[in-house]
């Protein structure tokens, strides 16, 4: 199995290779455009299942994936599911504490009273209630006409659950973590009890693993390959893959990448 997985973490390397060898060459990766012709936009939303106000925010998200409303965007969705109404009476299933850490951290960098739900993100740069539609297009639009560091990302299914991923980034101008999601682009749960009860729900791009692959020093490179464990039942579903580069203690994010997971 070991020898499997590493033939197909070598085959992504040199994937990677010849994507990237002459990218950057003479060009200052901060001014940089992606292969993509639209600058990608990160679009997180803290929801939880628990929350009666949640649903509007979830088919807002669920539209901006849908849609990709705003010329020069690519939306990328990550809906983190947070634990903290979970004593309401219903478990959300797809709620972990890394989340609420993840929110508790933007409420100090944006200076909150406290945490909240439904609340969106962009970009790292504005926070706002996730169910307002026309201030999520304008901050998209706003955080879509920055300048983006790219990246490369590679993703494969291989056999057994395991997900394969190759990753790289260009020099960065400052330090950075490069932050790794991997998502559900469909999920639904039928709530029995709580506020919410009664209610079939839909999410989509419900993240199921986040996690910092590395903080990239000033003026450094990264690039790397791993493989996860993701299981076959969850790799069923509908994946997609998402890196992306933020400045430390949840600060803005300067670069993103998205692939959908495909099979070997």
């Amino acid at each position: 199995m070991w020898s499997i997985a590493k033939s197909v973490v070598l085959a992504v390397s040199a994937i990677l290779s010849i994507g990237t060898g002459a990218a950057y060459g003479g060009v200052s990766p901060v001014n940089s455009m992606s292969a993509k012709s639209s600058r990608p936009v990160i679009v997180e939303l803290f929801t939880s299942e628990g929350c009666s106000d949640c649903p509007p925010a979830d088919a807002v998200l669920s539209r901006l994936a849908a849609t990709q409303p705003v010329v020069g965007a690519e939306v990328i969705i990550l809906s983190q599911h947070v634990d903290y109404w979970n004593y309401l009476g219903w478990k959300d299933p797809f709620s972990q504490s890394t989340f609420s850490d993840r929110q508790n951290s933007y409420t100090k960098s944006f200076a909150l009273a406290g945490p909240y739900t439904p609340q969106m993100v962009v970009d790292g740069r504005s926070e706002f209630v996730g169910s307002d539609w026309d201030r999520a297009i304008r901050s998209i639009d706003e955080a879509s006409r920055r300048p983006k560091i790219p990246i490369d990302l590679v993703a494969v299914e291989h056999a057994n659950g395991e997900l394969v991923l190759g990753v790289e980034a260009p020099v960065c101008p400052v330090s950075l973590e490069l932050v790794l999601a991997i998502s559900e682009d469909h999920a639904q749960s039928s709530v029995t009890r709580g506020e919410n009860a009664g209610r079939q729900l839909e999410h989509t791009g419900v993240v199921v693993r986040l996690q910092k692959l590395a903080t990239i020093p000033n003026g450094q490179k990264h690039r790397e390959s791993l493989v996860l464990d993701i299981g076959t039942a969850r790799l069923a579903h509908g994946l997609h893959a998402v890196v992306f580069l933020q400045k430390p203690h949840q600060g803005l994010i300067l670069g993103a990448a998205s692939v959908k997971i495909r099979r070997e």
